[in-house]
């Protein structure tokens, strides 16, 4: 695990994503490669730095849209496009405008490397899901109104990016899911219990920093202020959800297997499923060390302090002149 360690660092730093030593030991802090070791069981050597690379990018991505990005519907509508465009395009951007775009390029070409059509099709869709999903909690801070509970569930299954994630456990250990068994309708109630468990299981660790930084979108504390109870009561509450979305995945599971046929079939279903197990089962014991969510990320409750900045050179220019 220190060599993975190594190598993220490394990688961060070389891409320009985390800069200077006080950047580098609040990044370090979050412990990417214990996650990816954590998550990622069957990957070995690239696929695994691949998936700890990955996750390091989720985490300074997502931290871009604490601050006043996030805030700013049109800015973050125009920072988005050059994303979705490298997706929709599988690949292709000449001049990449931030050091953030340039890392998602050399991401997105090691994970669709080798993969069939049909896969990086799915990738790219999901990816764009992704970033849209960003979009709409622009939209949604902007519009001066409480967000529901259930439209902020509905919209942090994509922003989470477990989809992503669960996707990219295919290439990093090797191997494909058939299109007919990933796109079951089992397999995606598994996967959207599974976005829901991660989801919740984050919401509840994360919740007393976005708390300070007064940020809303968490189900713990929107909870919180639509019944009018405390951090622990609310917390409670999303344990309860995450006990009642592990006993649906487990009612799928069930009903899935008991519709194979060919070894073959059930071979691909169990890599499947393992890796939406060790997604819920490796995300909670890493969250309970990480310095993502213990008292080294209060440092900066502002948002992106120490990271490099989504926005253009140019931009910045405008914005402090």
């Amino acid at each position: 695990m220190e060599s993975s360690r190594l190598k993220n660092l490394y990688w961060m730093a070389e891409q320009g994503l985390v800069v200077g030593p006080e950047a580098l030991s609040t990044y370090d802090a979050f412990q990417s490669e214990r996650l990816a070791a954590n998550v990622y069981r069957d990957a070995r050597g690239a696929g695994l730095d691949l998936a700890t690379d990955l996750l390091g990018w989720f985490f300074i991505f997502d931290d871009q849209f604490d601050g006043p990005l996030g805030c700013d519907l049109e800015a973050t509508r125009s920072t988005l496009k050059e994303f979705m465009d490298v997706a929709r395009s599988e690949g292709t951007l000449r001049h990449p405008s931030s050091v953030l775009s340039s890392a998602w390029l050399d991401l997105w070409c090691r994970a669709t490397s080798g993969m069939s059509d049909a896969w990086i099709e799915r990738f790219a869709r999901d990816f764009v899901e992704f970033f849209q999903s960003y979009e709409q909690e622009a939209r949604d801070r902007l519009s001066g109104l409480p967000v529901s509970l259930e439209d902020y569930l509905e919209n942090r299954r994509i922003s989470i990016g477990l989809v992503q994630a669960l996707d990219l456990c295919e290439p990093a250990a090797g191997y494909e899911l058939p299109p007919e068994i990933h796109a079951c309708e089992p397999m995606a109630i598994m996967r959207r219990a599974c976005s829901d468990v991660v989801l919740l299981h984050n919401d509840v660790y994360s919740a007393p920093k976005e708390a300070a930084a007064g940020q809303s979108h968490n189900a713990v504390l929107l909870r919180m202020r639509e019944v009018g109870c405390g951090h622990a009561e609310a917390a409670e509450w999303a344990d309860g959800l995450i006990r009642e979305r592990l006993l649906l995945f487990a009612q799928a599971e069930q009903q899935l297997r008991d519709g194979v046929r060919t070894a073959k079939a059930w071979g691909a279903i169990n890599r499947g499923i393992r890796a939406m197990k060790n997604w819920m089962k490796g995300n909670h014991d890493w969250a309970l060390g990480s310095g993502r969510y213990n008292e080294t990320r209060l440092q900066f409750p502002l948002g992106p302090t120490p990271w490099a900045t989504l926005l253009n050179p140019s931009q910045e220019q405008a914005k402090a002149s």
